[in-house]
């Protein structure tokens, strides 16, 4: 879904330091050190990639990310190496340099060296949905169920007030799903399609979806940004339903096939 490909090395780095002059007892302490925020992410969303390797994406910042690699690769790969690399998540493509900032332990960290500015634009709209996406609990529905008389519902809750209903039918395929951030929110149903808007203050969102309230201010076109933002924070959630979610939004969950650009490499 989210992959780095390491096009050709650009200049080469030290030569026969193996660890980092930082040595820390795990990752994540190297992650404490760094100035920026790092994040953890789920390594089937975000890949690095060359044509011999596959690197699994533990977390990420605005400025790099770190990947745990393969012994031959950590043996080869050297501090101070820069690769011309390229990023591809569903229909984007963005060009960077990428440069090897520490080694320690089966773990390397990259910084980016170099990029456009759409790249550092495109890193900060993914930060908040894979923090939100991270925190994403499911919860208990059993007084829900007894008000509202309806078994198929799911639901689960976030920071920043984030919450996220899905229904589901017998076969377990997603009829009907909600993301509310704050007051803002997003639905989509099978019939229907997409809608999205506002919450009143003195309003829920499970009330309209299930009454029909109109305590809310729907927008007369779907909020374009919403859906990107559902896209993201789907595209880094492990939500149990995460494919069938993200084929509401893009078409095939697979492949992505059907997704407007869509860009190859």
């Amino acid at each position: 879904m989210f992959k780095l490909f390491l096009i050709k090395l650009l200049r080469s780095g030290v030569e026969s330091l193996e660890e980092s002059p930082v040595d820390p007892s795990s990752p994540k302490r190297l992650r404490n050190r760094r100035i920026y925020e790092r994040f953890d992410v789920d390594h089937k969303q975000l890949l690095l990639m060359n044509e011999q390797n596959i690197l699994m994406i533990r977390d990420l910042s605005k400025k790099g990310f770190s990947t745990e690699v393969s012994d031959e690769f950590f043996k080869t790969i050297k501090i101070g190496d820069v690769y011309e690399s390229k990023i591809r998540y569903l229909g984007e493509v963005f060009e960077l340099n990428s440069l090897v900032r520490w080694k320690s332990q089966g773990f390397i960290g990259f910084e980016i060296e170099s990029a456009h500015d759409e790249l550092f634009t495109f890193i900060n709209r993914l930060i908040k949905p894979i923090e939100i996406a991270s925190f994403m609990k499911k919860i208990d529905l059993s007084q829900a169920r007894s008000n509202y008389n309806f078994d198929s519902l799911v639901q689960f809750q976030s920071i920043e007030d984030t919450q996220l209903f899905i229904w589901l039918d017998a076969s377990e395929t997603v009829t009907n799903w909600a993301l509310e951030l704050s007051d803002d929110f997003i639905h989509w149903e099978t019939e229907h399609g997409f809608e999205t808007g506002r919450i009143s203050k003195d309003s829920n969102l499970l009330s309209f979806l299930i009454s029909k309230h109109k305590k809310v201010d729907l927008d007369e076109d779907v909020n374009s940004s919403l859906k990107q933002f559902a896209i993201d924070v789907f595209m880094a959630s492990k939500l149990p339903y995460k494919d069938k979610l993200i084929d509401t939004l893009v078409g095939d969950a697979d492949g992505f096939s059907t997704y407007p650009g869509r860009a190859k490499i």
